[in-house]
């Protein structure tokens, strides 16, 4: 849901936002469902739009707190964190006071802290709406 300026956007079948498919998957385990098979028919479509991608989840649940955990080299998170907890808050409709963000490069020992790309984990707390 953020765009960051300095570096270019990640190669991927959609927009490459690594936080909303992270987020995306944590909402269809909670769920009970396969993030791909919404996902997949949508970004086929044309759709390459991640928030799209949630959308039927936020339907089936409310959201209680959001856990990410990101490894990469660059961005620079810290900087960039409370814009990120403000975006995913607008999109979860949810405040920001319960969006988390820890970031860490690994010291280098993976691909991703060596900045070949982008972990992103997302843990969420929610209770079903039906």
């Amino acid at each position: 849901g953020l765009t960051v300026a300095e570096l270019p956007a990640l190669e991927a079948n959609s927009d490459g936002d690594v936080i909303l498919h992270a987020v995306g998957r944590a909402l269809a385990q909670a769920c009970g469902e396969n993030f791909s098979e919404v996902a997949d028919p949508l970004m086929l479509s044309g759709d390459s739009n991640s928030r799209d991608y949630i959308d039927p989840f936020l339907e089936k649940v409310k959201i209680l707190n959001l856990s990410i955990s990101l490894e990469c080299a660059r961005p620079k998170i810290d900087p960039i964190a409370p814009a990120l907890k403000k975006s995913l808050a607008e999109i979860l409709k949810i405040d920001d006071s319960q969006v988390h963000i820890s970031a860490h490069t690994g010291e280098g020992l993976t691909p991703f802290g060596r900045g070949e790309g982008i972990r992103c984990l997302a843990i969420v707390g929610t209770i079903p709406l039906k």
